[in-house]
């Protein structure tokens, strides 16, 4: 038993680093648009998934929208899913909205899923950009 114990532990281990890695690797889009304005921009970018129809992610818009005068040298874009769910399904995480992502030299920092407070968000965008 000890020694199925060690195994699952690497295991999980192994997986933990491989994950780690990939989300630092720099990333490539079939989107010509995204790839340059998220994927190659020299700045930091918050990318916002959400839909027009969501109240969450209006909310989150406004969240975003009231704390980007704090950190001019980010890009913020907007991605609405209903016009590019490709987008959303190759760089989202998992299906739920809304979801706002730091890009930095075309690799993923941090992901916020759902929504979270204006005070909330600048935290998340202070500790991560």
């Amino acid at each position: 038993m000890n020694k199925l114990n060690a195994a699952v532990g690497v295991f999980l281990f192994m997986g933990l680093i491989a994950s780690l890695w990939l989300e630092k690797t720099p990333l490539k889009s079939s989107d010509p648009w995204f790839q340059q304005a998220v994927l190659e921009n020299e700045n930091p970018v918050v990318v916002k998934f959400g839909a027009p129809g969501c109240g969450p992610c209006r909310m989150m818009e406004s969240a975003l929208e009231s704390v980007r005068h704090r950190f001019p040298y980010v890009v913020f874009i907007s991605i609405n899913i209903d016009e590019k769910p490709e987008l959303f399904h190759q760089f989202g995480s998992g299906c739920s909205i809304p979801q706002a992502i730091i890009y930095k030299d075309g690799a993923v920092v941090s992901r916020q899923r759902g929504f979270c407070n204006q005070e909330g968000f600048f935290n998340w965008l202070s500790n991560n950009l």
